[in-house]
């Protein structure tokens, strides 16, 4: 039965493993290696979906698993993006640039912390994340930074230091993002969605720097937009409500 518990693991190491060669690439003066570090990131985003998934599938979810997990997102997610950011343009900015991918780092930190606080609670929210997940924030980044590359420079370098600073604050911000309840997963559902994965990566593989770039900005700007509808939603009924008491009760009455 111990085997059970480590196959999911795995994929965890997985994920880790790509961050660190990520990281790895950028040591290296070379333009190429920006590049590969960007996939890298992004074949760990698939290991990352996975390994939850599998937990669950073979119901061999356990602690060290979830910290295992965080551990990794931390490095592939959080470290790796932000060296990627300073190797293809935060760089240029000296300390500032240095500042802002230092609080990419610590806001993915908090991100996973909050996360798994909540995880834990009694009833943590089913539907929705309460700020960009870290994966999702590093896809971004990395699918911006594949973009730029494959389009010749088509983000100013100032760019960067916006879409990285908003990663972060999304992260640790209030604004909802969609999930799936993790009861809806059923063999066939994981099974599925495995392969749905796997055509992901055929995808990467192949090269598809704007269909990912596409994906990943409709899913970052989807929270904004989800967040902007509940408020105007809410102005709406509040003026609503505020309008049929004063009909109620007019002036000199």
């Amino acid at each position: 039965m111990r085997g059970i518990y480590v196959f999911p693991n795995l994929f965890t190491a997985a994920n880790l493993a790509f961050g660190f060669t990520a990281i790895a690439l950028l040591t290296v003066d070379e333009p190429a290696n920006l590049e590969k570090a960007a996939w890298f990131i992004l074949f760990a985003n698939v290991f990352d979906a996975m390994d939850g998934r599998v937990a669950r599938m073979l119901k061999s979810s356990s602690q060290f698993g979830e910290e295992f997990d965080s551990l990794a997102d931390l490095i592939s997610f959080g470290v790796a993006p932000a060296c990627l950011m300073l190797k293809i343009a935060l760089g240029n900015f000296g300390t500032a640039g240095l500042l802002v991918a230092l609080l990419y780092v610590i806001c993915g930190a908090a991100r996973l912390a909050r996360f798994n606080v909540m995880a834990r609670s009694p009833n943590p929210p089913s539907y929705f994340f309460v700020g960009c997940p870290i994966p999702a924030a590093s896809t971004f980044l990395a699918s911006c930074a594949l973009y730029d590359l494959v389009h010749f420079s088509a983000f100013p370098a100032g760019g960067y230091l916006a879409m990285t600073a908003g990663a972060a604050f999304l992260m640790i911000s209030t604004v909802p993002y969609p999930k799936k309840k993790k009861s809806e997963d059923g063999p066939n559902t994981v099974y599925f969605k495995m392969a749905a994965l796997a055509g992901v990566a055929v995808a990467m593989v192949a090269y598809k720097q704007d269909f990912i770039f596409l994906i990943a900005t409709l899913y970052i700007s989807s929270g904004i937009v989800w967040k902007l509808g509940r408020d105007l939603g809410r102005l709406s009924g509040y003026l609503h409500r505020r309008h049929k008491g004063v009909a109620a009760n007019p002036p000199g009455h």
